[in-house]
Order: C-alpha cells, then structure tokens, then sequence
C-alpha cells in the first residue's frame, strides 16, 4: 500500500499551507510553510484544534464519518 509521503502534494489554492504529521511530528508536504505570515480565521484554527483535540481524547478514528446538522452548521 502506498503511503501518503508517496503520492504527489495535494492541489491548494491557498498562498502557504502545510501537512502535518502529528505521530512522526514532521511536515509531509507545503508550500512556503515557513515564511511568516499573518495569522489565518481564529475561529477556523480553534474549531480544527477543538476536533483534534475530541479525536485523540475520545479515541476517534479519523475515518469516522461525523454528520453536522444544518443547525450547528
């Protein structure tokens, strides 16, 4: 099975960004990952921290499929 580290970079429209992995703590693939930058929608940043956060606390596996009704959204 091939890794992600094997296939291309994925497609990003965005100016920088970068993937992490947490487990190996090493970037696996960016664009201008290290320039400085102005920081990015706080609210963004906290709710994509908070899901890490509920992940790795109640032992979620990344491939499970969470449903976020219209009201939430």
């Amino acid at each position: 099975a091939k890794t992600l580290i094997d296939r291309p970079p994925p497609h990003c429209s965005a100016q920088s960004w970068v993937i992490y992995d947490r487990s190996s703590k090493t970037a696996l693939f960016g664009r201008m990952e290290k320039e400085r930058r102005e920081i990015a929608s706080l609210t963004k940043i906290m709710n994509f921290y908070t899901v890490l956060n509920l992940i790795d606390r109640k032992c979620i596996s990344t491939n499970t499929k969470i449903i976020i009704d219209e009201e939430a959204a």
